[in-house]
């Protein structure tokens, strides 16, 4: 989400990486219906997802479950506006903030949403990143 110049970010609990706020889509849901839910969880704001900003996926970051299971992630990353509420902490997130492109520049972030934040300052709205 961007309001102006800036993009809203989240520390994460778990590896104290910045990240868009995100997670999986649940069973019923549809991607945007996940986008939604995933950023009031994390955050508590209420939003509106707008358009695709990114459809990515990443072959290095595997995810590896207790029964051994393992996937590689795809993810669908949306515009979104705010409808109501202001961002806040969650048992996810130790940080929130809203941060220009400089300062995004500056922190460790989640690796596979570098591309991410970026596309979000540099392409404009309808245009989305695919990797």
């Amino acid at each position: 989400m961007r309001d102006g110049d800036r993009l809203l970010l989240t520390r994460r609990e778990d590896n104290g990486l910045w990240c868009l706020p995100g997670g999986g889509v649940e069973p019923g849901e549809t991607w945007s219906e996940a986008a939604v839910r995933e950023v009031r969880e994390e955050t508590g704001l209420v939003v509106s997802a707008d358009d695709v900003l990114a459809a990515y996926s990443n072959p290095d970051v595997v995810v590896v479950y207790a029964d051994g299971r393992r996937n590689a992630i795809f993810g669908v990353c949306f515009r979104a506006h705010v409808v109501q509420g202001s961002a806040g902490l969650s048992d996810e997130v130790t940080q929130v903030a809203w941060l220009t492109k400089a300062e995004t520049e500056r922190l460790p972030i989640v690796p596979a949403h570098r591309p991410l934040v970026r596309a979000a300052f540099e392409l404009p709205a309808g245009t989305a990143y695919f990797d």
